[in-house]
């Protein structure tokens, strides 16, 4: 392939179109016969790189990683951040993502709190990345130190579209953390009345108690979510149920939500 310079130039510009690396394309030039001479009128010289794959990973350096994964890199080799996997999802990496799952890169990493690649896609509403990770088979359920679920996360957060997307794949959404709480108990004591709502329509069991026998009414009263304390009792909240220490929602309730709960006969 050696030639002019305009010829190389034009390969040059030919197998970026293509979505060649420089690295690839001075690759090559070199195996063609071009001298290094040549190649550096085509192609500014390689800097040295010497992130580790984690910080590659994070940046969305997609052809560092790539460089490293082709050279035998582990693709599950932790850094400070944690894996390659973990590194990448957090900060939105999608291009990087395919690449590691390319290279068969362990789904199933979690971060020191327990949580999976699939759980920080949830806190950061990327429905994207969360598609990619369940089509290579991680466990839609999994859970983190406190047994939360990705959809535990969407709905104390009050990410709709994430929640949807959840739901819509099959998740569990009556399963509970390890207080005994479900994603409704934390869209309630959070206030977040819409994800109620979206909860409540997609079979929330309105009335599942917690470790202290607390339902999402209790948490919503005590909290003065009002309006989440209505769409609560509309969709089948018992009013008087007792927690395991006798309480009822409007004896933990204040404000606003007590006047609402008192006006509906509570006790």
């Amino acid at each position: 392939m050696s030639g002019s310079l305009d010829q190389g130039k034009a390969y040059v510009r030919r197998m970026r179109g293509k979505g060649k690396s420089d690295v690839e394309i001075r690759q090559t030039l070199q195996q063609a016969g071009w001298d290094e001479g040549q190649i550096r009128l085509l192609l500014p010289p390689p800097e040295e790189d010497t992130r580790d794959l984690c910080t590659a990973a994070a940046e969305g350096a997609a052809e560092r990683v790539r460089r490293l994964l082709m050279q035998g890199e582990d693709p599950n080799k932790r850094g400070p951040q944690g894996s390659p996997l973990i590194c990448a999802v957090t900060n939105r990496q999608a291009a990087v993502v395919d690449l590691l799952l390319q290279f068969d890169a362990n789904i199933h990493h979690a971060t020191p709190d327990g949580r999976t690649a699939l759980h920080v896609a949830a806190a950061n509403n990327d429905t994207a990345i969360a598609a990619k990770l369940l089509a290579t088979g991680m466990d839609l359920d999994s859970r983190d130190i406190n047994r939360a679920t990705a959809l535990h996360i969407a709905a104390e957060s009050n990410l709709r579209e994430m929640a949807e997307f959840l739901i819509n794949a099959g998740t569990e959404i009556n399963r509970d953390d390890l207080t005994g709480r479900t994603p409704l108990h934390r869209a309630a004591e959070k206030g977040h009345a819409e994800m109620v709502s979206l909860l409540l329509t997609e079979g929330a069991e309105v009335d599942n108690p917690d470790e202290l026998g607390r339902t999402p009414l209790h948490l919503a009263a005590k909290a003065d979510h009002a309006d989440v304390c209505r769409r609560l009792v509309s969709g089948g909240a018992h009013l008087n149920r007792q927690d395991t220490s006798g309480q009822t929602a409007l004896a933990l309730a204040t404000g606003e939500a007590k006047g609402l709960l008192e006006s509906l006969g509570g006790r």
